[in-house]
């Protein structure tokens, strides 16, 4: 039976940023808005981890570094 000896918690968010000026194939997955002045930007996905724990009795055993 598998047993949580740990977790994990993060965050994703949308950054806004200028487009390039290329168009790039990259860029056309993104979702994008023009703000009042015409200027092209689009949304791009960030994120970071919070917290991450692991048990003491489950420690030193490499399970951090893989989640």
């Amino acid at each position: 039976e598998p047993n949580i000896v740990g977790y994990i918690l993060g965050k994703v968010e949308d950054r806004v940023v200028p487009a390039p000026l290329d168009n790039n194939n990259d860029n056309n997955m993104l979702p994008e808005y023009y703000d009042m002045a015409g200027r092209r930007h689009v949304m791009v996905p960030t994120g970071h981890v919070t917290s991450l724990a692991v048990f003491h009795e489950y420690r030193r055993r490499g399970i951090a570094a893989s989640l």
